[in-house]
């Protein structure tokens, strides 16, 4: 994460020629200023799905308060108790959520948080507890799927 070479300038410069040149990729951006948090519900759970995080480690603490929710990273279990708690405060069972470069599973149920990093394939039970979902990074074609069986409620991190 630390060790790439291109300045924050540079990578808004890429965004922006990207978007110029693909009006999807610029009704992307648009959406994900505008609707920062969405709120779903899957298998009688509820969830927030967020780019980066609602709590967490900001590298650029001088970002704009409004935009935070793009910037969160979860680095450690301070992070993650954090993100837990106003989950719990926002009736969240579920939060799905991207920005990190990596799949991360963590679980929290009677208070004990377990962490996993999931290869492309694994499945998990979402039924009990709550549960933070990075679904890793696009570019490397990772993503998660959560399904409903007749009684379950699966994740399933995959690659193309």
């Amino acid at each position: 994460i630390f060790d790439q070479a291109k300045t924050f300038q540079e990578m808004v410069h890429e965004v922006h020629e990207d978007s110029e040149r693909s009006r999807r990729a610029r009704n992307y951006l648009e959406k994900l200023m505008e609707y920062k948090t969405q709120e779903f519900e899957i298998g009688g759970k509820s969830g927030i799905l967020v780019h980066g995080g609602i709590a967490g480690y900001l590298q650029d603490p001088d970002r704009l308060e409004s935009d935070k929710e793009l910037w969160y990273r979860l680095w450690n279990e301070e992070d993650f108790e954090d993100t837990f708690g106003l989950m719990e405060e926002r009736d969240a069972e579920l939060l799905v959520r991207g920005h990190d470069h990596w799949t991360e599973h963590a679980y929290r149920q009677n208070g004990e948080i377990e962490y996993d990093l999931p290869e492309p394939g694994e499945e998990y039970s979402i039924e009990d507890g709550m549960h933070i979902i990075t679904h890793g990074p696009w570019e490397e074609r990772m993503f998660a799927t959560i399904r409903e069986t007749e009684d379950d409620t699966i994740l399933q991190y995959h690659q193309i």
